[in-house]
């Protein structure tokens, strides 16, 4: 009787302890992760297996997210024994902009919460760790003198109408391209 990494028993009759261990040497272990295993092994097994599940976009970023950041940074850890408080160490210096740095914990948030679904772990550290808050940016609008120099210096460019549109009624840059002249009044 053998206990496998899972915490399954492997139960097998041999002759002898060196047939057993032959045996256990021939055999290929599982490709699927199991709790005691790092972190970087279960992150490759798992961005492989949410690729059909993804847009191409979404899963090249969430690729690179997890090879380029967390296996270098979080991948020695056993996916056991992550702590919110290393979790929460990687957000935290990360040299990169508070809101990439939550698409980072997203990333994590959404491979661990699948590690719970599949009964590797019992609670999700990176739901649990808090990223930087990210800073919000207050929007600057056109004075009308700052509005009728637009409008002055775009008059005769193909353009002009647009930026008209765009300065007197506040639409959005996707709503004013999405339009046709068809649905101009």
């Amino acid at each position: 009787q053998f206990s496998l990494p899972d915490g399954r028993l492997f139960r097998r009759r041999f002759a002898d302890k060196d047939a057993a261990v032959a045996y256990l040497k021939d055999t290929k272990p599982s490709a699927v992760p199991v709790a005691s295993s790092s972190l970087s092994d279960y992150l490759a097994a798992w961005i492989s297996g949410v690729r059909v599940t993804l847009a191409p976009a979404t899963w090249r970023r969430y690729e690179q997210i997890v090879r380029i950041w967390l296996v270098p940074n979080l991948g020695k850890a056993r996916l056991d024994r992550l702590t919110v408080a290393q979790v929460r160490s990687y957000l935290f210096g990360l040299p990169l902009h508070p809101q990439t740095v939550s698409h980072h914990r997203a990333v994590l948030r959404k491979a661990l919460a699948d590690a719970v679904t599949e009964g590797l772990l019992t609670r999700n550290v990176a739901a649990l760790a808090k990223p930087p808050t990210v800073p919000r940016t207050e929007r600057r609008w056109l004075s009308g003198d700052e509005l009728r120099l637009l409008f002055d210096g775009t008059s005769g460019t193909p353009l002009h109408a647009l930026w008209v549109l765009a300065g007197t009624t506040g639409l959005r840059s996707a709503e004013l391209l999405g339009l046709a002249w068809g649905d101009v009044d």
